[in-house]
């Protein structure tokens, strides 16, 4: 009809990969009728959206394959009753920077995974952490004791996610100790004072990598992000041989 404008479609991204085919795939529009705003500007360091921070602390990656360990349930418990009980103990850390690594967000690609790990902090974790406090002759005052973790899944109903991401706000001594996430918090969870992850298993995609561990190492502390790979997947072998070349130059992996 004659005076009606044709139709328009405009989407907000933080990165995008082949514009013009993705656009063309979907809409069947050729690239003349594209436009992407802002276009790449000539400093490198500044692309409208974002700004290079030359002073921000970021994260160090950690991956653990531990294929002599009697099951990876064990090497699950072990590893998170160690970071857990770190926190409490490491001398010379003032509370600030203590409180940092006070909370331990878990990260899982699946939910039946995320059940499993609830079933270790609230049985094997905690009876953990009392044989490393006796294994290191720990006073009362030093040893670390959990309360169950609480969850940001699907399942949690969408009025108490806020109350959720709030308490995860508070500090010490009220912290939260432990926080079961599934990929809904890869965007949207920006919580400077958090900066212990473990990850279970690597993700399935670069993207979900990148966005799930950017949610740690966003305040003055650096992030510290735990790969727990599975020894039984060759996807995670595979990972675990080519570790640093990957996390080099991780964002050129980002999958189109």
């Amino acid at each position: 009809m004659k005076g009606i404008r044709p139709p328009k479609v405009i989407a907000s991204t933080a990165t995008i990969s082949m514009a013009n085919e993705q656009v063309l795939a979907l809409y069947g529009k050729k690239k003349e009728l594209v436009n992407i705003f802002p276009n790449p500007g000539i400093d490198h360091t500044d692309s409208f959206f974002a700004k290079y921070d030359t002073e921000g602390k970021g994260r160090r990656y950690i991956g653990i394959f531990a294929n002599s360990s009697p099951s990876y349930k064990t090497t699950q418990f072990r590893v998170w009753s160690a970071l857990l009980a770190a926190s409490k103990i490491i001398p010379g850390v003032s509370d600030d920077e203590r409180d940092s690594y006070h909370t331990l967000l878990g990260y899982f690609n699946s939910l039946k995974d995320l059940g499993h790990a609830r079933t270790l902090f609230n049985d094997d974790v905690p009876k953990h952490l009392e044989d490393i406090a006796s294994q290191l002759g720990l006073d009362p005052v030093n040893k670390r004791k959990i309360q169950e973790p609480i969850e940001l899944t699907s399942d949690v109903e969408s009025g108490e996610i806020p109350d959720l991401m709030k308490r995860l706000t508070i500090k010490l001594p009220d912290a939260v100790d432990v926080c079961l996430a599934s990929n809904m918090i890869s965007v949207g969870l920006d919580i400077p004072r958090l900066s212990l992850m473990t990850i279970l298993s690597q993700p399935k995609s670069t993207a979900e990598y990148i966005q799930s561990s950017s949610r740690i190492g966003r305040g003055k502390h650096p992030g510290m992000v735990f790969t727990i790979y599975n020894p039984g997947r060759a996807r995670d072998l595979s990972h675990l041989e080519h570790f640093v070349g990957y996390h080099a130059r991780i964002y050129a992996s980002v999958e189109p």
